[in-house]
């Protein structure tokens, strides 16, 4: 869009519009990291989101409580 000079087009979508797809993108993020996060161990490969959802909460017992230490000290 910036290339071809229609960036203004942006101001003709409304602003909660702009918002809400943008909260709902850093939602979806957010829950997708927390696997690696918590260091759960899902069964199985989930591709909806709540289907996701209740495959963590299923697995909260796998949970792995030094995951996030040593992700901070190994950069990732």
């Amino acid at each position: 869009m910036g290339l071809l000079r229609r960036g203004r087009l942006i101001q003709f979508i409304p602003h909660p519009v702009t918002t809400g797809f943008t909260t709902g993108i850093a939602t979806v993020i957010a829950t997708l990291q927390l696997k690696d996060l918590l260091g759960l161990t899902l069964a199985g490969n989930h591709d909806h989101f709540f289907e996701r959802i209740v495959a963590m909460l299923d697995a909260r017992g796998t949970a792995n409580g030094w995951e996030p230490v040593i992700d901070i000290r190994s950069g990732g």
